[in-house]
């Protein structure tokens, strides 16, 4: 599995930002930059996946350039 757009949040700015201070949280948010799910907790690769996989679905597709 490859990911893209990963944030690593060493300083906690984010999590801080967001009302989150366990670790690990996991956020998810779809193609509009909202906040559409948290996980606290180790996530299993299944489980992130799953996730994924359902943000995917519900996003529109990407507009094309003319």
């Amino acid at each position: 599995m490859t990911l893209r757009n990963v944030l690593l949040d060493p300083k906690r700015l984010t999590g801080a930002a967001l009302g989150h201070s366990a670790l690990p949280t996991t956020l998810f948010f779809d193609a509009q930059g909202k906040l559409a799910d948290t996980r606290i907790g180790e996530l299993s690769q299944a489980t992130l996946t799953q996730r994924l996989t359902i943000l995917r679905a519900d996003s529109p597709p990407p507009q094309q350039l003319p």
